[in-house]
């Protein structure tokens, strides 16, 4: 008997207890749908992720000081030490309390910067302009912040209070185009003379840099080095966001890997299922067995034959469940505004894992079956 008759008769038992084998696939098609659609989801949302931390980060550098007080004129020194450096601007941050009219006030996160962070960030305003010049009392705030303190996004050229000084708005920004907006939704972007006059302050506290041709870590050098040299200023170091890059790539791995094996626990407990059924089909076929031993069957072939059913059960559960997952995946993905990744690979490995979970499970059933005496099965 060959392994295509061994196909047919496998293909012929689970037709003719069509039922019986669709509960029996019932588990592992759930456990390879859910597989399928953790790791579609998975995947879109990590290119997202890591699209966006790129675009951000993988080209700038921050430098800041643990000694002498940085100025915003400290940024011009690197860019003319080196013409890799296309864009520069300081930046002071503060957590500050802001407030409408007849809207409460919140706590919002304000960056003073200069007139090059847009480009050095790559925002785009959804509406308005930027402020027009560093001194000016003009803010550009998140659609978040609009709606919290004007009951609208629109609100170009209205006017709030930011630790008690008036500013008008003069952009919009779209929640998703800054990164950690998720956690600070409210955020607030002025020019950093206007953000040191309401805080009666001086100094910078960092200075961000945009490079082109040249890796991050030999263009920090030149920066330190320059601003050294130009100023006598000690403590002046640097940082990228090429380690936050790797933390949230691993991060994202291992959580997928958590997702992943939730979901291989389904296919344990499907495949316990199919080894059930397959254990009642011998217990049902004993009869079948016999004769078929009586005639000359090996103990070879029958075991051939129940693995052959157990892994068609598997198999055909987990070609029923890919669609079923790809589906899921797609309208998750289509709902969040995520890219729908379907790799061939990811498709292929879901079905040889339920190929394997039907060989693993059904090897006891078949080999119990293989393993029966002819007089015994006949009686």
């Amino acid at each position: 008997m060959n392994v295509l008759e061994h196909f047919k008769r496998a293909l012929c038992s689970v037709s003719n207890n069509l039922s019986r084998s669709m509960l029996t696939m019932l588990g592992i098609i759930i456990s390879v749908a859910s597989i399928i659609c953790v790791l579609c989801v998975s995947a879109g949302g990590s290119a997202r992720i890591k699209s966006e931390m790129e675009l951000v980060g993988s080209e700038r550098f921050f430098i800041y000081s643990e000694g002498d007080i940085l100025s915003k004129e400290d940024a011009l020194i690197p860019a003319a030490a080196t013409q890799k450096i296309t864009a520069y601007s300081p930046m002071n941050t503060a957590s500050l309390n802001a407030s409408g009219p007849g809207a409460e006030s919140i706590n919002c996160t304000v960056n003073g910067v200069g007139g090059k962070y847009a480009e050095i960030e790559k925002i785009e305003l959804a509406r308005g302009r930027w402020p027009a010049s560093e001194q000016a009392y003009e803010a550009v705030i998140t659609n978040s912040m609009a709606e919290h303190l004007f009951g609208t996004s629109d609100a170009l050229g209205m006017s709030f209070l930011l630790a008690g000084k008036s500013l008008c708005v003069c952009g919009i920004i779209d929640d998703g185009s800054l990164i950690m907006t998720g956690v600070t939704p409210y955020r607030c972007i002025i020019g950093i003379d206007a953000f040191n006059g309401i805080l009666n302050v001086s100094g910078v506290q960092e200075l961000i840099f945009r490079t082109e041709g040249i890796s991050l870590s030999d263009a920090e050098q030149i920066a330190c080095k320059a601003i050294e040299a130009a100023t006598g200023k000690r403590g002046i170091k640097s940082y990228n966001m090429t380690a936050e890059i790797n933390m949230v790539n691993q991060v994202l791995n291992i959580l997928t890997g958590i997702l992943v094996s939730i979901s291989a626990v389904c296919i344990l407990c499907g495949g316990i299922g199919v080894m059930n059924v397959m254990m009642l089909s011998v217990k049902e076929r004993t009869k079948e067995i016999g004769i078929l031993k009586a005639i000359g069957a090996k103990s070879s072939q029958i075991a051939a034959q129940f693995l052959t059913e157990a892994m068609l059960h598997s198999l055909l559960g987990g070609i029923m469940g890919v669609p079923l997952g790809a589906l899921a995946a797609f309208f998750l993905c289509s709902f969040s505004g995520i890219e729908f990744i379907l790799s061939a690979s990811t498709v292929c490995a879901a079905v040889i894992i339920t190929c394997a979970a039907g060989l693993f499970f059904g090897l006891y059933p078949a080999v119990k079956a293989g393993g029966m005496k002819p007089i015994d099965a006949l009686k």
